[in-house]
């Protein structure tokens, strides 16, 4: 999938001052609000929730990546989803396959995560800890 970067010259302008992150989409417009998310660049792509008010002003950023363990000696595969419903719930899964971390096995291991949160009325995000 390709993914359009922000152009600081256009109206993206109203909601970043940068060229570096990758816009994903808008969720449907609130009266209250508007909810964008973003992936800013890290050793991988990392999404960002983040709200702003009608005039522009950001009002909350929310990370929502659960992160993948990077570098040796193992090999890693991760996966994962968010699903934001009409209420504006989240849903967070996130597979991680190790590939040679078992040495008395020759098949992968996976951690399963999940976490739950919400984007409230206010524009403010909520995430509960980590489930694994």
């Amino acid at each position: 999938m390709e993914f359009s970067r922000t152009d600081p010259k256009s109206s993206d302008s109203l909601f970043t001052q940068s060229s570096t992150l990758v816009c994903y989409g808008m969720l449907a417009d609130t009266s209250r609000f508007y909810t964008l998310i973003f992936y800013a660049p890290a050793a991988t792509l990392i999404p960002v929730i983040t709200t702003f008010d009608k005039t522009g002003e950001r009002i909350y950023d929310q990370g929502v990546d659960f992160g993948c363990w990077d570098g040796g000696p193992y090999s890693y595969e991760c996966d994962g989803q968010i699903k934001i419903d009409s209420k504006m719930n989240l849903n967070l899964e996130h597979v991680t396959t190790c590939f040679d971390c078992d040495s008395t096995s020759s098949k992968p291991v996976k951690y399963f995560e999940k976490r739950k949160g919400k984007i409230r009325n206010d524009g403010m995000i909520e995430l509960e800890a980590i489930k694994r």
